[in-house]
């Protein structure tokens, strides 16, 4: 079922590194952000969330001091 939810939902895993994460976290929570599978890295935290809602990380990670990278995207839209 995983497989499919990826499939016609789609998702973008980022990771978070340097900064503070942790206000990048809260910030997530504090705005409904649906965040998932997240694991701590060794310089931050690796996280999926759908695709519409990834700009909406841009400034908050800004201010936090972190930068994002992309590293996997999921879905029909990017095949």
């Amino acid at each position: 079922m995983n497989r499919w939810y990826d499939i016609f939902f789609p998702g973008v895993v980022f990771a978070s590194e340097g900064g503070c994460s942790e206000k990048l976290l809260s910030f997530c929570v504090k705005n409904f952000l649906p965040l998932s599978g997240i694991t701590a890295t060794a310089y931050g935290f690796q996280a999926r969330i759908p695709a519409q809602k990834y700009r909406d990380l841009r400034a908050p990670a800004r201010s936090a001091g972190c930068r994002l990278r992309i590293l996997q995207k999921q879905g029909i839209w990017f095949r």
